[in-house]
């Protein structure tokens, strides 16, 4: 009687995991209202940033029965420059909404595509 359940702590890790992001986003809320928000620019292939936005929200989107499915457009550069950090703390708070906001309506689909700007900045 002492087996537990592999998905239950799963399910545990992951609330855990996401409790750490949510502490963590709120506290680059505050440097960033604060002007001190560090960012950390280097290049970082976009199928990897999604890749990591699909393995942590399969999870949420199985428990709200909800498909999940992510593309690349293809006229997307394979590798950007930019923080990879920052822009995934972005997406998964506008995907969490999206899956949130989907699994209440009846057959909803929520196609969101983003454009990610690539711009210069002189100093």
């Amino acid at each position: 009687s002492g087996h537990t359940d592999p998905s239950l702590v799963q399910m545990i890790l992951s609330g855990g995991e996401a409790m750490t992001a949510t502490v963590s986003d709120w506290v680059d809320l505050c440097a960033c209202q604060a002007g001190t928000l560090p960012l950390r620019c280097h290049p970082y292939s976009v199928e990897g940033l999604v890749g990591q936005l699909r393995d942590s929200l399969v999870v949420v989107a199985a428990q709200l029965q909800v498909g999940l499915q992510l593309e690349i457009c293809p006229a997307t550069p394979s590798e950007i420059v930019g923080d990879d950090h920052r822009v995934q703390q972005v997406l998964v708070h506008l995907l969490l909404n999206a899956l949130d906001a989907t699994h209440r309506l009846p057959r909803t689909e929520v196609r969101a595509d983003v454009l990610l700007r690539v711009f210069a900045r002189h100093h």
